[in-house]
């Protein structure tokens, strides 16, 4: 897995992080290799993430659910948002899959158990991302921006996500000033629900509403109608969406130079 030797220093944001690749390796293949397939238990890869945990600048936390394409455009293209998988924490095992074996000799990479949580509950994938969301979503400071699927039939917000079940529960109201929906539609317009007609996302609401945090909705933000139109130029939708510039940032909000992976 050479991702692991990527990098010696690794940028983060404002800054670097020096981290001994050996160690980080060592800590992340002992939380796998010690506990049978599907029996982690939920803190098994503390270790490892206390040293690759970020730390990001206010304004810049970014969770995404349904949007995976379109949010990690969006992160790529502009320095307005930084979700999980820019960091070195997400970075590291992005679209990967492993486990332990039986003879704890090694990482397994080829006949891991699927994501179950009826019948394997402590898979290592999914355990792993449990506990680094509930990371991500307590250093989260300033403006929050979540990507949103306004499409999908599921509904934008699903409890059941990581989002739903870990990333929004785990926001701090003290270090939170606002949460900024980008909820997205496919160039076909014929959305869902939008931010005046919401259905699921009256359940993210009162969540926010509970953890006392206020919210704010935005259907087809203009960067990323820029991203589905530089696809489909021809559109109709996009008649009128090259004419407007990249979404500014906000007074106050600084930008930052992003890292190229």
């Amino acid at each position: 897995m050479i991702r692991w030797f990527r990098w010696g220093t690794f940028p983060i944001a404002l800054g670097e992080v020096q981290l001994d690749c050996q160690e980080v390796y060592e800590a992340f293949v002992e939380s796998v290799l010690s506990a049978p397939t599907c029996s982690l238990e939920d803190d098994a890869y503390t270790d490892f993430i206390q040293m690759v945990a970020p730390n990001l600048p206010a304004g810049m936390t970014t969770f995404w659910s349904g949007t995976y394409e379109i949010a990690h455009d969006m992160s790529a293209t502009t320095d307005l948002y930084y979700t999980m998988e820019d960091t070195f924490m997400g970075y590291l095992v992005n679209s990967l899959n492993w486990c332990g074996n039986d003879d704890n000799s090694d990482l397994g990479y080829d006949e891991c158990p699927a994501w179950d949580y009826d019948d394997c509950y402590g898979q290592a994938t999914s355990v792993f991302w449990n506990e680094a969301s509930a990371v991500m979503a307590r250093q989260a400071k300033g403006e929050v921006f979540v990507i949103l699927n306004g499409d999908t039939t599921e509904g934008a917000f699903r409890e059941s996500s990581f989002f739903g079940r870990v990333e929004a529960p785990n926001l701090n109201p003290n270090q939170v000033d606002v949460v900024n929906v980008l909820l997205i539609h496919d160039l076909v317009n014929n959305p869902h629900e939008t931010c005046d007609d919401p259905k699921s996302l009256q359940n993210l609401w009162a969540l926010l509403k509970d953890l006392g945090i206020p919210y704010t909705c935005e259907d087809n933000p203009a960067n990323a109608r820029f991203l589905q139109c530089s696809q489909d130029p021809d559109n109709p939708e996009c008649s009128t969406t090259c004419e407007n510039e990249f979404r500014k940032p906000k007074p106050g909000r600084g930008r930052f130079n992003r890292p190229f992976y």
